[in-house]
């Protein structure tokens, strides 16, 4: 059960159970990528992901996430080193409601730039808006992000790093 509890809220007529991930404010995260392009579809990637996410000086929560992109727009011919994502992620923790139990999930909107002789690429991925549950319900759009750092290897293995925040 996630430790800061969760909130009923009515939502058109529906009653649903959402955590109420932290209190408002940014808060650090960070964490690790390892993913691979994801075959027979083109430039699709799934992987996993370790998020960090530090809520103050002593507390910091982790995730083991799921990792799925899908190509936002084809590749453009005029800049072949960029590149658009949306990103899916989908966490390992569990929060109970009484429809049933709520896994942490958010989207990105991921754009960068590949340099395509050597693989490294840097990119910069904002939240989806509404596109939270669970821990990541309520983030915001102002201020959220990650700076993303990788390569992408021959192999089709990608490994990636990131450092950012989420803000509530």
């Amino acid at each position: 059960m996630w430790k800061y509890g969760s909130i009923v809220l009515a939502v058109g007529g529906l009653l649903t159970n959402v955590a109420q991930a932290l209190p408002p404010g940014c808060y650090p995260v960070k964490g690790k990528i390892v993913n691979n392009i994801h075959t027979p579809a083109p430039l699709h990637t799934m992987g996993v992901a370790a998020v960090a996410i530090k809520a103050d000086t002593k507390l910091e929560t982790k995730l083991k996430c799921a990792l799925e992109g899908t190509p936002a727009v084809p590749p453009n011919p005029q800049d072949p080193g960029s590149v658009a994502f949306v990103h899916t992620i989908s966490c390992d923790d569990t929060i109970d409601s009484s429809l049933g139990p709520v896994h942490s999930k958010l989207q990105f909107n991921t754009h960068g730039t590949v340099n395509l002789a050597t693989g490294f690429f840097i990119e910069t991925s904002t939240p989806i808006l509404n596109s939270g549950t669970g821990l990541f319900q309520g983030v915001t759009v102002d201020g959220s992000y990650l700076s993303v750092e990788g390569r992408i290897f021959p192999t089709g293995a990608i490994d990636m790093t990131f450092t950012g925040q989420v803000c509530y």
